[in-house]
């Protein structure tokens, strides 16, 4: 049972703050955390705070309402009005002119124009990203068989990149980094500008139309099991009491990182928020986004987190520019001997520990983190040369990789080496939740429960082994301290 004095002592900090929002729910998720664990001595505390959450709940209603994209909105009964390029009767003629009649039906064409709509919507400085499957959310396709009989294309998409609405700028790809083909409108239409397009659509694709960000959604998270890991796994977690007085303390101790960890806090309540996979497969959410020093007080089914991470990971992965496979993609030339023997050294480099160099830890520090600046950079060969000596020394292969990595699609050396850590991080996620232990990746850590550290160790460490060939080492990154600190609360 924990004391009063005490029990009171940390209760105090929240009465004189303005309780709004977020601080109001974290308020009050503290008071409930000692009210459940040590008896209704918070019960008092509870009763400050409703109020406050009430409040937060309906600001929160207020801004919802008011999440309504520019670019859709309903007039009439039945009648949708999009913001388009090409006008309906416009790219009928156009339809019918390619010879295409099976395409020029209304609700055919509703599904065109609404896909316009769409790319309109998303467009960033002319250009927006489209892919088969996404035109498949408004519009439909046709089968293989009726496609062939008439001499028409079966997507959409084809339809509006064969009239000249649609004009590819990049084909899609999905290795190393995942991208969807790019597109931007053509010449006459863009020049025109958006303009206001009235579409007379069945009930059927108005809820299409409406429904269409959480059908992505939807398809984004049936394609990457990991996204839907992710989200089990933050349902079961949850701030501790100590996080919460953090929590509160953060606007006026740590201002810059008071947004991230309230958007955190706001996640763990409801984990079906956005979460992204960028191109290099890494995936976001607001706990890889969550400020260290409130990451220690999480908690996994009540029980104590930890990040496991692999030490100079990008270091390890640099390994890989010796196999064959991208020594002949970048067109390095070499000698089998050279690229054994520079890959031999390296390995045993980092396998000593001493690839930043350094004397002091702060020296090593510097010298890391403009090591890491240096293979995203366009001056990544002077930058890491004088940063990094160790590393680059005497290694022919590696120091012009940098460059022949600079002239290929993706120039910078650092998405390749985060496309290869997210090939080792993302299954190991996925082969831990298949065991039954839950886990969240943060770029090259994995959180877990304190229990399950010596698993996800070895999932990581053999897993960069099969990568590279090399036994990288995994360190326990950060530890939950606020348990030890709750305990000094406890009396007997």
């Amino acid at each position: 049972m924990i004391a009063p004095a005490l029990l009171a002592a940390t209760m105090t900090p929240l009465l004189p703050l303005p309780l709004t929002g977020v601080l109001a729910e974290a308020a009050y998720l503290k008071a409930r955390f000692y009210a459940d664990h040590y008896g209704k001595a918070g019960t008092a505390q509870i009763e400050l705070v409703e109020k406050a959450t009430t409040y937060a709940e309906e600001k929160a209603t207020a801004y919802n309402a008011k999440k309504r994209p520019d670019n859709q909105r309903v007039s009439g009964k039945g009648v949708l009005e999009v913001y388009g390029v090409v006008g309906k009767d416009e790219l009928a003629k156009l339809v019918k002119k390619a010879g295409w009649a099976c395409w020029s039906s209304p609700t055919r064409l509703n599904g065109l124009l609404m896909m316009v709509a769409d790319a309109a919507g998303r467009a960033k400085k002319g250009v927006f990203e489209f892919s088969c499957s996404r035109a498949r959310l408004l519009s439909s396709s046709l089968s293989a068989k009726f496609a062939a009989a008439h001499n028409a294309p079966g997507e959409a998409l084809a339809v509006l990149e064969a009239v000249g609405v649609f004009v590819k700028v990049r084909p899609g790809r999905d290795y190393p980094f995942a991208r969807g083909a790019e597109y931007c409108f053509g010449s006459h239409h863009a020049s025109r500008g958006k303009f206001n397009v009235q579409l007379k659509v069945t009930p059927k694709q108005a809820a299409r139309w409406h429904s269409r960000q959480d059908r992505v959604c939807e398809r984004f998270e049936w394609k990457n099991p990991i996204v839907g890991i992710v989200r089990e796994t933050a349902a079961r977690m949850e701030f501790s009491a100590r996080g919460y007085e953090e929590l509160l303390r953060l606007p006026t101790t740590a201002p810059d990182s008071a947004a991230s960890a309230q958007r955190c806090f706001r996640w763990l309540q409801q984990p079906a928020g956005k979460m992204t996979l960028d191109r290099t497969k890494t995936l976001h959410s607001p706990i890889s986004g969550c400020p260290k020093i409130i990451r220690p007080y999480l908690l996994i089914d009540g029980e104590d987190a930890v990040e496991m991470d692999i030490s100079g990971a990008h270091i390890v992965l640099l390994t890989k520019i010796y196999e064959p496979d991208y020594l002949a993609q970048f067109r390095i030339p070499h000698t089998p001997e050279e690229a054994a023997q520079e890959r031999m050294s390296l390995t045993a480099q980092i396998e000593a520990g001493d690839v930043y160099g350094g004397e002091t830890p702060e020296e090593r520090e510097d010298c890391k983190l403009r090591t890491l600046k240096g293979l995203n950079r366009r001056a990544v060969v002077q930058m890491a040369t004088a940063a990094a000596e160790p590393l680059l020394a005497g290694r022919r292969i590696l120091t012009e990789a940098m460059w022949k990595v600079k002239e290929s699609d993706y120039r910078y050396l650092g998405f390749w080496l985060q496309r290869w850590l997210s090939d080792v991080v993302n299954p190991a996620v996925m082969s831990l939740h298949e065991r039954g232990i839950p886990s969240i990746p943060i770029v090259d850590c994995l959180m877990v429960r304190q229990q399950d550290e010596a698993v996800a160790r070895e999932e990581l460490v053999s897993r960069m082994f099969a990568s590279t060939g090399v036994r990288a080492k995994v360190r326990v990154k950060s530890g939950a301290r606020h348990e030890s600190t709750n305990a000094t609360l406890i009396a007997a």
